[in-house]
């Protein structure tokens, strides 16, 4: 059978791309494609995390963002790396029961739009070997659960009740967000990127909340201090295997 050029520069993409861990990061914005303040203001902590993971060779990096991460798009991905070990890291809106990730935090409150799971229970198939690590409110509850209950060999890492990024005090999105709380969602991906494992993950996010927590106490900032706390107590243990690591 005849091999085209093409084909063969394809086919040795693919297979090394094959070789590589996936990470593969979603950001569903909310609302979708909008320029709104919580767009921008979330952006900042995908990039950083594209940029722990993009500069070192085993690490194949898949960004699924705005309009990309719709759920067809995201299952689409997922079933390509579905037999590798690897990261799916995600940052959107959560669900109040807890039950899926919404591509669109407005559909919880309209009945004439449909819910629009990015990723939902009927997706936990696709998660199979990932470390899945989530910054999205109530994700830790039925489908953190629900992805760790033996069937598909997945640990979640995230929270499992209200995660804010403004202090109480802040009306305007946009311009406010609390100085630690980007440092303290990803600095358990620099733990996995170097080899850490899920449980080691977890316990620097919880530390790293408690630096700031103790850096805005000495200040007198109680709304800081408050947001953080918040954002600490809510934060899960790593459910499913505590062991596993990217390595």
């Amino acid at each position: 059978m005849y091999t085209s050029r093409t084909d063969f520069l394809e086919d040795g993409l693919m297979s090394r791309r094959k070789q590589k861990t996936p990470v593969v990061l979603i950001y569903a914005q909310f609302p979708p494609g909008e320029d709104s303040g919580a767009t921008r203001s979330i952006e900042p902590w995908v990039r950083e995390a594209e940029a722990i993971f993009g500069h070192q060779p085993q690490f194949d990096v898949i960004s699924l963002f705005g309009t990309d991460a719709r759920h067809d798009r995201i299952v689409q991905v997922l079933r390509r790396v579905r037999s590798r070990k690897g990261l799916v890291a995600f940052y959107g809106a959560g669900c109040e029961c807890g039950s899926a990730l919404f591509e669109d935090q407005i559909a919880l409150q309209r009945d004439d739009m449909p819910l629009m799971p990015a990723i939902g229970l009927l997706d936990a198939g696709l998660l199979s070997n990932k470390i899945v690590y989530v910054v999205a409110c109530h994700s830790g509850k039925l489908l953190g659960r629900s992805l760790t209950d033996g069937r598909h060999s997945t640990t979640y890492i995230g929270y499992e009740d209200e995660v804010s990024a403004s202090d109480e005090e802040s009306v305007d999105f946009d311009s406010i967000q609390v100085p630690g709380f980007q440092e303290s969602v990803n600095s358990g991906l620099t733990v996995l990127h170097e080899g850490g494992t899920c449980r080691e993950a977890r316990d620097r996010i919880y530390d790293e909340y408690q630096w700031w927590i103790d850096y805005w106490m000495e200040r007198n900032d109680m709304p800081k201090v408050l947001t953080l706390i918040g954002n600490q107590q809510a934060l899960s243990l790593a459910i499913g295997n505590p062991r596993e690591s990217l390595m």
